[in-house]
């Protein structure tokens, strides 16, 4: 099947009448999860619910290999999303086509291990920036193209339900994630829109060595490490059904009910006397 790369320049390789579509908007598409969302998404609903994926993260050249893979016709947008005029340019590409976002899929996001003091400061703002104001950004942005049915998959993860010493602004921009996308569920089920908080452990995926833990998978830290393609396709099931949250792991799910019932402070001793941190 042919395909579409157009850019946000307005350039493309291949062209065809413009005109009002529905697609699946995914950021971090150029790895782990936002990858699998696109292929799964691209696989499985090709009964019209969407027409046209829209692929955005800062490499371009993952981005056209992905599109290369995908059944349906794909919009490459490379920005990046830590830059106002990169979201300024996403704000002026949905008031162009005007399209109807039925999934919405905030998978932008990094994290990095070690104590707080001991990273750079930069570190710290560009993971807030990211993880938060940058989907903050685009679930706003997409509000206005978003109809009854639409699906919006907001990544979190089981770092999100206590606060994690080695990990905490990361975890902690995470349980924004979480209780902003139930608050916001709560929101919009009343227009039909289904927001659903996905909270995997962690992956074989770009994640584990951009965080600092490369060759570190089989720690105790990653029990319960999961395939991409089982979070996703959890997910998806999750959001389909109208729920608010998406575990698929047995860990994630035991630190879930853990995390209601068991004082914090007992939590995060149990996890030093593991040498979780």
């Amino acid at each position: 099947m042919s395909f579409i790369l157009a850019y946000y320049d307005g350039s493309v390789s291949e062209t065809r009448e413009v005109a009002t579509m529905k697609i699946a908007l995914i950021t971090g598409a150029s790895s782990g999860l936002g990858v699998e969302f696109a292929r799964q998404i691209s696989k499985f609903q090709s009964s019209g619910s969407v027409e046209e994926l829209w692929l955005l993260a800062r490499r371009q050249d993952k981005l056209e290999a992905l599109a290369q893979d995908l059944a349906q016709p794909c919009k490459i947008l490379p920005l990046d999303l830590l830059k106002a005029e990169d979201v300024s340019r996403l704000k002026v590409e949905l008031a162009t086509h005007k399209p109807e976002i039925t999934y919405l899929v905030n998978s932008a996001g990094w994290g990095r291990q070690g104590y707080f003091a001991d990273q750079e400061p930069q570190s710290h703002q560009d993971m807030v920036d990211l993880n938060m104001r940058a989907l903050l950004d685009v679930t706003y942005l997409a509000k206005p193209y978003l109809a009854a049915g639409a699906q919006v998959l907001q990544i979190a993860s089981v770092a999100s339900f206590l606060p994690q010493p080695a990990y905490a602004v990361y975890a902690a921009s995470k349980s924004f994630v979480l209780y902003f996308s139930r608050a916001l569920h709560r929101e919009w089920r009343r227009e039909g829109i289904t927001v659903t908080a996905v909270c995997p452990n962690l992956m074989e995926t770009e994640f584990l060595a951009k965080a600092g833990m490369g060759g570190k998978s089989k720690s105790i830290k990653s029990l319960g490490l999961e395939e991409a393609s089982r979070v996703v396709k959890r997910a998806l099931k999750r959001s389909a059904a109208g729920k608010d949250l998406s575990i698929s792991s047995w860990v994630g799910k035991g630190i879930y009910v853990a995390s209601k019932i068991l004082p914090q402070p007992f939590i995060l001793w149990l996890e030093r006397v593991m040498g979780m941190y």
